[in-house]
Order: structure tokens, then C-alpha cells, then sequence
């Protein structure tokens, strides 16, 4: 994977997360984490969860692996995107199990993955096929994660469990059941709607944006 801080700018710009610099201040990702719905009364409390999360993200820079994360279909691109511009690792689809608290079991099927590239031949064996599914996101570089960041409380149950038992950071939105949360929640929520596609869209640049090496 291409650090960003390595591309030119006219290739910084996302087509997922758009520009980096956008000057329409009512089109920025702070107008749209500000903007009107459901979860108006709560927009002051979201940005300083936002801002909170990303002071996290510029602190680490460098320093961390960061996973972003999300088990939903319509957030396939936005992972991804912001793995390339942020120069992290993605994961998307249901958590596999033992990926904190057992990194050294479940690294063989990374380790499977990445002696298959290039492929062999012109198609893929199906379990080639299956781990390049899971682990196509992943830095070349990248071991366990040191944050992860899910754009989606939904199937984030084991991903919370082992991350708090493995007491590795986790950036995530706070809308989720109170007994899951209560049991073990994210150590920097996020205060808004995650069924909202823009608002998700908006924090998720402003944190790719503050995990970029400049």
C-alpha cells in the first residue's frame, strides 16, 4: 500500500473521501457533522468526540497501526479509503475471531495470504480467493493493530470483547445495545448517528485526514 505523504497532490484526493482541501466552508466535514437531523441536539457533543479522536489519530501517527473497520456492505469503499489515504490497514466483513487477544494463530492466514501473491496462476485457488477477501487491506507491513477504528457499532461485539481484554484502543460510535456497551465499551466513542451515511462520511475524512503522515 502507497503512503499518501507519497502520492502528488492531485492524487491526495480521495474520489471516497473527497478533496483535501475543500473551499466551500458549508461543504466541509465540520458543516456536515453540524448539520441538521435527528441527532442536531447532539452535534456539539459529536465534533468534541470527533476532535478527541483525532488528536488521538495525530498523536499516533507514526507511531501506530490503525485498522479501520466495518462489518457493513455500503461502507466497503469508505474502509478502504480511508486505509490508502490514512496509509493503515482495512478490514472489512465479520471480525475474525482472535485477531487481539491471538494474533499469533490467527497471523498464519495473513502470513497464507501474503505468500500467494502474486498469484500462481491466472485464477486464484478458493482458499486464496477467501484469505485475499479478508486480508486485502492489510499494510504490508501491518501486524496487530494498535487502534482500531469501526465505522459501524453493528457486529462489533467480539471486536470490543477482545480489544478491551487485549487493552487495545478502539475509536468507535456509541450507538450500540447498553448492555454490549456497559460490558465493554469503546475507549473513544463517538456521540452521533451511524445510520446516517453522511455524517459517517464526514468524521470517517476528518480522521483519515488527522491519521496522515504530512
Amino acid at each position: 500500500m502507497t503512503s499518501p505523504s507519497a502520492l502528488p497532490p492531485e492524487l491526495r484526493g480521495d474520489p471516497v473521501l473527497g478533496p483535501p482541501q475543500v473551499r466551500d466552508p458549508r461543504a466541509s466535514p465540520w458543516a456536515l457533522v453540524r448539520q441538521g437531523g435527528p441527532w442536531m441536539g447532539e452535534a456539539a457533543r459529536l465534533q468534541r468526540s470527533v476532535a478527541r479522536a483525532a488528536r488521538l489519530l495525530r498523536a499516533a501517527r507514526g507511531r501506530a497501526h490503525v485498522l479501520w473497520y466495518s462489518a457493513l456492505p455500503e461502507h466497503r469503499a469508505l474502509v478502504f479509503a480511508c486505509a490508502q489515504h490514512s496509509g493503515q490497514s482495512a478490514l472489512w466483513g465479520p471480525w475474525p475471531a482472535g485477531l487481539c487477544t491471538n494474533w499469533t494463530q490467527v497471523s498464519g492466514s495473513l502470513q497464507a495470504h501474503r505468500r500467494g501473491l502474486p498469484w500462481r496462476g491466472a485464477v486464484p485457488s478458493p482458499r486464496l480467493a477467501r484469505l485475499h477477501r479478508r486480508w486485502r487491506g492489510w499494510h504490508p507491513r501491518g501486524e496487530r493493530p494498535d487502534l482500531v477504528i469501526a465505522l459501524h457499532p453493528r457486529g462489533t461485539e467480539v471486536l470490543r470483547r477482545e480489544a478491551h481484554a487485549a487493552l487495545v484502543p478502539t475509536v468507535g460510535w456509541g450507538a450500540a445495545s447498553s448492555a454490549s456497551l456497559a460490558a465493554a465499551p469503546w475507549t473513544y466513542p463517538l456521540w452521533g448517528s451511524p445510520e446516517s451515511l453522511p455524517q459517517v462520511y464526514a468524521v470517517a475524512r476528518l480522521l483519515a485526514r488527522a491519521a496522515v503522515l504530512e
